[in-house]
């Protein structure tokens, strides 16, 4: 039983332990430039901007996990994207800045959601997809990991200290 309490108060503790702030305009500028880039690239059809733009170590934990080199698996990444990309028609890609606000985790890493609306047309189906981005400090340089829920275990083990973070309801 308190083995369970003690679970469930540091749990509370380092989800709860998020400060949330405004981001600076000059942030705002980093990030703004960052997601530009990603979607000029992606609307091309180049799925390369965002993984030039993943943190380092998404890179080497995946290829530890399955056995191959970095430069490896970055290429088949891309490749595999890229392909995807091609069976689609991109519509649209939207980020919006407005009212983000950075968080610091336990261990004062700063992190940020950005929702974007993603529309495209595959298989003659129109679809729109609504989710977030996540820019995560790492070493003094901002990182994007796309935000989906397989994707949340990724980033607790890459990062510890954000474990139990959400995007705002």
């Amino acid at each position: 039983m308190i083995k369970k309490l003690f679970s469930i108060i540091l749990m509370t503790m380092v989800t709860f332990s998020a400060v949330a702030e405004k981001i600076s305009d000059k942030e705002r500028q980093l990030f703004d430039k960052k997601l530009q880039t990603l979607q000029a690239e992606y609307l091309q059809g180049n799925m390369g901007g965002l993984y030039d733009m993943v943190p380092p170590r998404f890179f080497s934990y995946m290829a530890k996990k399955i056995n191959t080199d970095v430069e490896t698996l970055q290429e088949v990444m891309k490749r595999r994207a890229n392909a995807t990309l091609e069976q689609a028609e991109i519509k649209s890609f939207i980020y919006n800045l407005d009212n983000t606000e950075i968080y610091s985790s336990s261990t004062k890493r700063r992190y940020v959601f950005v929702p974007y609306k993603n529309t495209f047309k595959q298989l003659d189906k129109e679809m729109t997809v609504e989710n977030y981005l996540l820019l995560v400090e790492d070493d003094n340089e901002w990182y994007m990991l796309t935000w989906q829920d397989k994707m949340a275990a990724i980033v607790y083990a890459l990062y510890p200290d954000l474990q139990g973070i959400e995007p705002p309801k």
